[in-house]
């Protein structure tokens, strides 16, 4: 059984959402999104099941740094697994005006 198929990703981008989970198992999710992401399928499969606007989200100014540094390594290893992924990345990071 796969990663995917087992139910992970939807799961761990759950934890990103604000309110589910605490910082620090926010920043695990975040951690281990960015692991599994090292496979551009499942980056893929990351991206699809909406992580992108909630690590964006992850680096406003407020957010703690250990979160905003998670979030930061997440999103560019996801950006790193194919170009629609990374210009999707991109577009979220300029439409919120968000930076790492």
């Amino acid at each position: 059984m796969t990663i995917a198929a087992a139910g992970v990703i939807p799961r761990l981008v759950e934890m990103l959402g604000p309110g589910s989970a605490t910082d620090k198992q926010s920043n695990a999710s975040a951690s281990a999104l960015a692991f599994l992401a090292l496979n551009p399928w499942i980056a893929f499969a990351i991206a699809a099941a909406g992580a992108i606007p909630l690590l964006v989200q992850q680096l406003q100014p407020g957010s703690p740094a250990e979160m905003r540094r998670c979030a930061a390594r997440a999103l560019t290893i996801i950006a790193r697994g194919s170009p629609a992924i990374g210009a999707a990345v991109a577009r979220e990071m300029l439409v919120t005006g968000a930076s790492f």
